[in-house]
C-alpha cells in the first residue's frame, strides 16, 4: 500500500466511524495507542485535522513518518465516548 492509499484508508476509517458514531469526533490521532496532539474534526464540508489549534496536512504527516494505516488509530476527546 502507498502513502496515498494509507492516508485514505485512516480517513475513511475515521469517517466511517463518525457516519456511525458521529459523537466520536472530534478525536485525537493515536500511533499504536499513544496520542499525538493531533486532532480529527468534522464539519459540514467533511472530514479534517488540526494540531495546535491550526490546520494540519495528515497526508504530508504520513509520508514524512513512512506510517501505514494499521499502526494509526483515533482516541475521542470526550471521554464518555472512548471505547472500554
Amino acid at each position: 500500500m502507498n502513502i496515498q492509499q494509507s492516508v485514505d484508508a485512516f480517513c475513511q476509517k475515521i469517517w466511517d466511524e463518525y457516519e456511525s458514531r458521529p459523537e466520536t469526533l472530534p478525536a485525537e490521532v493515536t500511533v499504536n495507542n499513544v496520542g499525538t496532539g493531533i486532532i480529527a474534526k468534522a464539519d459540514e464540508d467533511g472530514l479534517y485535522f488540526e494540531a495546535n489549534g491550526d490546520e494540519f496536512d495528515i497526508e504530508e504527516w504520513f509520508m514524512q513518518n513512512n506510517f501505514a494505516s494499521d499502526t494509526l488509530g483515533i482516541q475521542p476527546l470526550n471521554k464518555e465516548h472512548r471505547p472500554s
